[in-house]
């Protein structure tokens, strides 16, 4: 799956937004890949086509990693302009 979240910054927060059909379990976020992949998060689940906030240090490029359907633990990175945060596609 593809870009699974959107995000949108502020200093102190994210609001993780999910638009898929499907649940998706967030379990890092972080300023860099490793630290998406191995720094404390207090992992969340988001229900379809919904959004949550998380506390979280302000990143000028953002990771997040996730669970997905087999199991696997992705991390995408996002762009950031302004306050709104997307996936960066990859090439």
């Amino acid at each position: 799956m593809a870009g699974p979240v959107n995000s949108e910054q502020s200093q102190r927060w994210y609001r993780i937004e999910n638009p898929t059909p499907y649940y998706v379990t967030v379990i890092g976020l972080g300023g860099s890949e490793k630290q998406a992949e191995e720094g404390e998060f207090e992992t969340v689940m988001l229900s379809p086509r919904s959004e949550q906030t998380v506390k979280s240090a302000n990143y000028n490029t953002p990771y997040l990693s996730y669970i997905n359907d087999y199991g696997g633990r992705p991390v995408l990175s996002f762009i950031c302009n302004g306050s709104r945060c997307s996936v960066k596609k990859e090439k």
